[in-house]
C-alpha cells in the first residue's frame, strides 16, 4: 500500500509532517496499526486537508476491512 501526498506538505507544522511522514513509511510496509497511530497525532486541525484526509481514510479502511475478516467465523 503506497500512500502520496499531491499537495506541497509545507503548510504543515514540522511535527505534523514527521507524523504524516512515518504514516506513509508504516502503511508501505503493512503496518498498518502503526500508520494509524502516527495519523492520530496529527493535529486535529490539519486532517481536513484532502491529502491528510485521504491516507487518513484509506488507514481507516483497510485497518475495518482487517478486523472484519479476523471476526469471519473462519477468519480468511
Amino acid at each position: 500500500m503506497v500512500f502520496e501526498i499531491r499537495e506541497p506538505a509545507s503548510w504543515l507544522k514540522p511535527e505534523d509532517l514527521k507524523h504524516l511522514i512515518a504514516a506513509q513509511g508504516y502503511a508501505e510496509l503493512d503496518m498498518i496499526q502503526d500508520a494509524n497511530a502516527e495519523m492520530n497525532e496529527i493535529d486535529p486541525d490539519a486532517r481536513h486537508v484532502l491529502g491528510i484526509l485521504a491516507i487518513f481514510t484509506e488507514i481507516r479502511r483497510v485497518l475495518e476491512a482487517a478486523q472484519t475478516q479476523a471476526d469471519s467465523p473462519s477468519g480468511s
